[in-house]
């Protein structure tokens, strides 16, 4: 199925359908849910791409403007331009902020099952965001792996920064909440 939701705020939500479609926001504020193999495209405006409630397999797109991109397992997402905020979601997900400051929500009160990688954290610009774990910096183990650096903490690997020296992070590039 393909839908172009066009000028307007508009939700459109496939997340029970067999997957395999295409969402386009147009202008407006737009909320799109994903179910499996879907392809996100938030366009202009300030969208919300979800993808939590789908099987995986999904490509989110924020596109013009800060979106909120809300990873399921095994998705790509791309903030494109503005201050986007990505969730990793579930793991085995593929987060790309892109241009401007993002904010990369590695663990919202859970744990993901396995690790997300993030492919453009930007040190001094973009920050890394755990939430509802009860932990602070001194709880994070941040290991160097060749290019990378896994960061952990309470024995559990959050993501993975590619192309980031894990000496440069320090405790300004996370918030606690």
């Amino acid at each position: 199925m393909i839908v172009l939701a066009g000028a307007g705020n508009d939700l459109v939500d496939t997340s029970a359908t067999s997957g395999g479609n295409q969402l386009y926001g147009g202008e407006g504020d737009d909320e799109l849910f994903a179910s499996t193999n879907d392809r996100l495209f938030g366009e202009a405006g300030f969208d919300i791409l979800n993808a939590s409630v789908g099987r995986g397999n999904n490509r989110l797109d924020g596109g013009d403007n800060g979106d909120i991109l809300i990873a399921g397992t095994n998705d790509l997402l791309f903030g494109q331009e503005g201050e986007d905020i990505l969730f990793a979601g579930n793991g085995d997900n593929l987060l790309t902020g892109g241009d401007d400051a993002d904010q990369f929500w590695i663990a919202a009160a859970a744990f993901p099952s396995t690790a997300n990688t993030i492919t453009d954290f930007e040190l001094d610009v973009d920050v890394l965001v755990i939430g509802g774990l009860g932990v602070t910096f001194e709880d994070i183990a941040i290991a160097q792996d060749q290019d990378d650096v896994s960061i952990s903490t309470l024995g559990q690997e959050l993501a993975i920064l590619r192309g980031v020296q894990g000496s440069a992070l320090d405790s300004d590039n996370f918030i606690f909440l």
